[in-house]
Order: structure tokens, then C-alpha cells, then sequence
């Protein structure tokens, strides 16, 4: 995952879903915290998922990114508009999906685009620059 950080040993948590029988993240695959640690500057961060034992589901699955608003993640400016800014930030890539899911509220939310004949078209979003990698 590609991460921009101006503090030292930022952190943010990883979330794993696996999709429910409606397309939605569904049910969590981790069962504790996942905290990452972030080093300064602009990376790619790093981070295992071994110690989990995960079962990759056939239907895919969600990553989802919670930032983490704790102190030791903020730096203070000097802005009238805006006290600090939280870090680590994700960096993102251009992309384009049939749907793009929230999660607010306490409940996760679709957005779909459909033109005036009803059709399905492609939204234009951002998504986390993060690679994957499969073992056995």
C-alpha cells in the first residue's frame, strides 16, 4: 500500500471483509485488531497477514482502510481553516467500477450510475494503491 506520512510511526487499522450473498462486505475475516505502523515520507508500506491463517473466499474480498484520529497521528498547522491533519495518508489511483461501497452511520451504503435509459455505466473513484500478494 502506497502511504504519505509527516509524523513519525503513524498507524492506521486494516479491515478484511468477506462479500456478503449481496455483493456488500459482509462478514469481518479478522477477529482482532490489525494496526499498521507507518514510517515517514512516502512509501510503500508492508504489511503480513500470516500470523491470520486466512482462507482467501472464492467471491474476493473488501480491504478497508480506517484512519486512525489519535493525537500521536496529528500535526498541527498553522491554518486558520484547519487545526492539524491527521496521518498516515492513503495514496489513491484513478479507477473505474460498476459500484463504489461507504461505510457511515453504522451501516455500509452502494452507489451505482445509471444513464437515462437505465443502463449500468462505470463511476469514476479513487481506490488505494494496494497490491496483493497470494501464498499457500
Amino acid at each position: 500500500m502506497r502511504t504519505d506520512s509527516k509524523v513519525t510511526d503513524a498507524s492506521f487499522k486494516i479491515h478484511l471483509y468477506e462479500p456478503d450473498a449481496h455483493g456488500f462486505p459482509g462478514k469481518e475475516m479478522l477477529h482482532q485488531n490489525f494496526v499498521v505502523s507507518v514510517d515517514k515520507g512516502v512509501k510503500n508500506t508492508l504489511f503480513r497477514l500470516e500470523k491470520f491463517h486466512l482462507k482467501m473466499p472464492k467471491t474476493g474480498l473488501f480491504v478497508g482502510i480506517e484512519k486512525l484520529m489519535i493525537e500521536s497521528n496529528k500535526l498541527d498547522t498553522n491554518n486558520a481553516y484547519q487545526s492539524g491533519v491527521y496521518y498516515p495518508l492513503v495514496l489513491y489511483s484513478s479507477a473505474e467500477k460498476d459500484k463504489i461501497f461507504s461505510y457511515s452511520g453504522g451501516q455500509w451504503h452502494v452507489q451505482t450510475k445509471q444513464n437515462q435509459e437505465g443502463i449500468l455505466e462505470k463511476i469514476k473513484t479513487s481506490e488505494p494503491a494496494i497490491t496483493l500478494i497470494l501464498t499457500n
